[in-house]
């Protein structure tokens, strides 16, 4: 490469500007001159040497239910319906009825497609060189169907996640939100958590092209129409409308503001009590027929005058909701070629106190899908019920099985999969009873060939793979056992005793990604290690540093143990990698924040939160890193 030395050049500059005959005002005009091209230089440079350019990332595209199909481009070939299909820049997926698929993209994003619907993957990149969480960009159309949107709040400025559909554009700031596409009706968002600055292209009361910028928070439900016809037949204004929204969304989403002024654009009105503003398109746009209509707000919402924040323009309107549905989305295990980007997780102090969830009567269990969505907690006193709450805390739902009374059951421990099925065990009905996500009860777990009907399940867990692994507790039998998705029984070790691989009341089992197997020996006060074939590895038991106390719940994270003690009133973390090191406990018996009174159980989601039942005071405590 050749390379231009400046200094000559500048002190011939120099001894330019000192010649005679030349002015005060030509000096000055060189001067500037000088300094403008070096600044160009030094862009160019920049640009050319220095600035990270984006690479194209995959998307993992996962068909959990139903036919979904894939397409090179929107017109383009029919690549086929394969779950675990990698899509890039320019794919469809076109969804069936009654289907259900996920998009899973890089930084921890999902996408949850549901029913008959049409995604475009507009683009999915990084920037190289840079660590995932500190540079992403990610575009999606939605051109029909409902979609949910889980995205990742990012710390750089390029870090986006915007969606399309035909009328406005969304920039998403770390939040959960569904859309809903529909010809007729146009786009309805709802949004459940975080912030989304919406971008949306409709017509003004001259019908002319304003693009409406709508900061929208939890809680809120914007309705926005279908694009007139003549629009959508005039290719070059709509990319002209489209251009100029996704820049009044990106800037107003990096400028944490809602009067961004825009190239190609004019503001027309702030309302700074509804923080919200109104655009008018500079360029021109065909007329076209008719009044442009608002479209009607979901059947759940009224539109009330005490409710409406604001009529931005003809067309939309933004309704506060009193409850919005959370979305569920399904946790499927990270794509490997994007695990091992991943930092690892490193624990070298305790948590700390975040809150607790209160009003449980006498707690036992609790699980928490990986996203921190769900909290599952039991109860073993008043109603005797299985009560689920969402992240902050909110109560969402009631299980019991139908047909019995508080009297006749007493769940005890519970899992949760990654499609929010959740399983409960009954001591008193020796059941271990099954819910949907949205809480409808769907039988007993039946083993397969199980001739054995006298069983007692107890402790509770699931493995990526969907295998249930339950503790079971009867007279001589105490005992582990692993089932498929089918219900067969795959492996069943141990029995009752004190001897090694010998169990008395084994409330909880946990397993890692290498398969081994963690069982809480409550009454031999002592934690033993089995392999996936259930042979013995060894233990932690014992007196002074190494002690265990009385454990009960427990949980693994990464190459770390949780155990919940007891009669300790504490929290036990172990290094698995340091031969099950001691590394830290956390709380003491108390009734204050942080402070436990025979915590009885523990669960952890892919934040590191961790969810601790306080059973004597009757909370489940949150704490996290």
């Amino acid at each position: 490469m050749k390379v231009i030395k400046l200094a000559p050049v500048i002190s011939k500059l120099k001894k330019l500007s000192e010649l005679k005959g030349f002015s005060w005002g030509k000096k000055r005009r060189l001067w500037l001159g000088i300094a403008a091209a070096l600044v160009l230089i030094a862009a160019l440079v920049y640009w050319l040497a220095i600035r990270e350019v984006w690479v194209e990332q995959p998307v993992m595209l996962r068909i959990l239910k139903g036919e979904v199909e894939i397409y090179a481009t929107h017109q383009g070939e029919f690549l086929g319906s394969e779950d675990e299909t990698w899509l890039v820049t320019g794919n469809d997926v076109r969804s069936k009825p009654d289907s259900l698929a996920v998009l899973q993209y890089f930084d921890g994003s999902a996408v949850k497609i549901t029913g008959e619907a049409e995604v475009h993957q507009s683009w999915s990149r990084s920037l190289k060189g840079q660590p995932l969480e500190m540079g992403r960009h990610i575009g999606l159309e939605v051109l029909k169907g409902e979609v949910a949107v889980a995205a990742v709040r990012q710390p750089d400025p390029d870090s986006l996640f915007e969606l399309f559909t035909p009328n406005l554009v969304a920039v998403v700031e770390g939040t959960v939100f569904e859309v809903e596409v529909d010809e007729e009706r146009g786009a309805i968002l709802e949004v459940s958590q975080g912030t989304v600055r919406v971008s949306a292209i409709t017509v003004d009361s001259e019908q002319g092209a304003v693009v409406a910028l709508i900061p929208l928070n939890a809680g809120d439900v914007v309705t926005i129409p279908p694009l007139p016809e003549e629009w959508r037949e005039d290719q070059a204004t709509l990319k002209t409308l489209v251009t100029v929204a996704r820049d009044i969304a990106r800037k107003s989403a990096a400028e944490g503001r809602s009067d961004v002024k825009v190239g190609g654009a004019s503001l027309l009105a702030f309302n700074s009590e509804t923080d919200s503003a109104v655009f008018r398109v500079k360029k021109a746009v065909p007329p076209i027929t008719g009044a442009s209509q608002a479209p009607p707000l979901p059947a759940d919402y009224q539109e009330g005058s005490d409710e409406i924040l604001a009529q931005h323009a003809p067309g939309i309107a933004l309704a506060k909701a009193p409850v919005i549905r959370r979305p569920f989305f399904p946790v499927l295990p990270r794509p490997g070629v994007w695990a091992a980007l991943a930092p690892s997780v490193v624990r070298k102090s305790p948590p700390k106190y975040l809150f607790s969830i209160y009003g449980l009567k006498r707690p036992l269990g609790v699980a928490v899908d990986p996203a921190g969505q769900r909290i599952v907690v039991t109860e073993s006193k008043g109603d005797r019920v299985t009560r689920v709450f969402d992240g902050e805390g909110n109560e969402i739902m009631v299980l019991a099985p139908p047909g019995t009374n508080a009297a006749e059951r007493a769940p005890t421990y519970v899992a949760i999969d990654q499609m929010g099925t959740m399983y409960v065990s009954d001591r008193m009905r020796h059941t271990i009873d099954i819910y949907d996500v949205d809480g409808t009860y769907l039988g007993v777990f039946t083993p397969k060939d199980n001739s054995d009907a006298s069983w007692s399940p107890l402790g509770l867990a699931l493995d990526d793979s969907g295998n249930l692994y339950v503790t079971e507790v009867t007279s001589l039998k105490h005992r582990v056992m692993v089932f498929d998705l089918s219900g067969e029984l795959k492996l069943e070790f141990g029995k009752e005793g004190n001897g090694e691989g010998e169990f008395s009341f084994p409330n909880d089992v946990a397993v890692d990604s290498r398969g081994r197997i963690y069982v809480s020996d409550s009454n031999n006060y002592r934690v033993q290690v089995f392999d996936a074939q259930g042979k013995l590895l060894g233990g932690l038991a014992g007196g002074g540093e190494e002690a265990v106390g009385f454990p009960r719940g427990i949980e693994i994270e990464g190459n770390y143990l949780y155990l919940v003690d007891t009669f300790s009133h504490l929290v036990r973390v172990y290094d698995l990698e340091q031969g099950a090191r001691p590394l830290f406990t956390f709380g003491k018996r108390g009734v204050g924040d942080g402070e436990f009174n025979f915590p009885n159980d523990l669960a952890l989601d892919a934040t590191g939160r961790l969810y601790i039942v306080d059973r004597e005071n009757n909370r489940v405590q949150v704490w996290g890193y």
